[in-house]
């Protein structure tokens, strides 16, 4: 009997890791024991990876997905708004669902967002007011505003999010350059962190390279403990990195294999645990998507061609992989999010469209971090959110 017990103990926490947020949360009400087990950080990590990466083709496809909606909202009547929401699609029979996140975007105008992770089943949310959410948790905390010198603003700046494992700390960082008010003179760039432990901004004495960066894909790259943009500079592209535990920033050239910035457009992107970037033709209705990875990390010399992805009839521009199903996502002509299956080439196109080049679909991760943290500041303390069905997706009738 003693034997059969210490072999449940040991198969209990298997059988959890592999049930949804939304049931281990349930499940910790049920007495002490499995309340200690759920909430454990050994736990938390054996189900965050456990979870995210089983396979099942049967599975719908889970992604959080931004977009600009047309309709009126507010007083001033407004016809454009962005929404954050977990789409939901089933590859068997085609089908979409969409859940809105009820956030405080959806009391607000808000014109312009973008999401970046999942980071261990976290994203930063960036807009007028910025939010660091756990979805499958509900929860979300709003971050403070970055502070600026006095007397100053800025024209440009560019966001990224990650992990640093050595504090066991989630980062915000933005790049921005910085314009004297009275005499318009410029001033260094200048760079500020957010940490996620201590819930506020520092700036970062840290170099920027002379580099332009683009930031028009909004394909996240966090890869090899650093956040990536695609820049360039007289010689040509690179990558821009930045590590999130040094705090330094690094550049690697990419293959000169865009012949026009003209006629081809550049991205980085995440493939398989390794950086890559994906180079492909700004006009066409048929469009093939060039792959290139860097097989050891830093290392210039590395960069592979991986593959050729398509063509793909009405193909306007990459959103990303799914890597667990084997999954490369684009946006169409009509701005509608198509699903190419990498092995299969099949094109299989959802209901789900934005505008304005708004559309932007990062991975859905389940994880049980929690938000809710043990602080003595008040504007620290994170919130709870629900989900509501979209009324205006035409997928969610019936």
């Amino acid at each position: 009997m003693a034997q059969n017990l210490d072999r449940l103990k040991d198969v209990v926490p298997d059988i959890l890791s592999r049930l949804p947020v939304k049931s281990l949360r349930r499940f910790a009400c049920v007495n002490k024991s499995w309340y200690n087990l759920i909430k454990s950080p050994d736990f938390i990590s054996k189900h965050l990876h456990t979870f995210n990466n089983r396979k099942n083709s049967a599975d719908p496809l889970n992604l959080l997905v931004n977009r600009i909606r047309r309709a009126t909202f507010g007083p001033s009547g407004l016809n454009r708004k962005a929404f954050v929401s977990l789409l939901s699609f089933n590859p068997i029979n085609k089908s979409t669902s969409l859940n809105l996140l009820d956030l405080i975007y959806n009391h607000n105008e808000v014109y312009h967002l973008e999401i970046f992770g999942p980071c261990n089943g976290l994203y930063y949310l960036h807009s007028i007011t910025n939010l660091i959410v756990n979805p499958s948790m509900r929860e979300f905390i709003v971050l403070p505003d970055s502070p600026a010198p006095p007397d100053t603003h800025f024209l440009q700046h560019y966001m990224g999010f990650g992990f640093d494992p050595n504090t066991n700390d989630y980062k915000v960082i933005t790049i921005m350059d910085t314009w004297l008010d009275e005499t318009d003179e410029q001033l260094p760039w200048r760079l500020e962190i957010y940490s996620l432990n201590s819930h506020c901004w520092r700036n970062v004495d840290c170099t920027l390279p002379s580099v332009s960066i683009w930031n028009w894909s909004w394909i996240d790259a966090f890869v090899h403990g650093a956040f990536h943009w695609w820049a360039y500079d007289a010689a040509g592209d690179m990558v821009l990195a930045f590590d999130m535990q040094n705090e330094k920033f690094q550049t690697f050239r990419v293959p000169n294999v865009r012949s026009s910035a003209e006629e081809y457009a550049g991205t980085v992107a995440k493939f398989r645990e390794s950086l890559a970037v994906i180079i492909y033709p700004r006009m066409g209705t048929e469009k093939c998507f060039d792959l290139w990875v860097m097989e050891d990390y830093s290392n210039e010399a590395s960069w592979t061609k991986h593959s050729i992805i398509g063509p793909i009839v009405g193909a306007r521009r990459p959103l990303g992989f799914l890597e667990e199903n084997n999954l490369f996502v684009v946006e169409d002509n009509i701005e509608r999010m198509v699903f190419y299956d990498l092995q299969t080439e099949e094109i299989m196109r959802t209901e789900f469209h934005g505008e304005e080049d708004s559309l932007q679909a990062v991975v859905y991760m389940e994880s049980l971090i929690s938000l809710r943290k043990d602080n003595e500041n008040p504007q620290a303390r994170a919130s709870f959110f629900g989900m509501v069905p979209d009324p205006l997706f035409e997928g969610n009738s019936g």
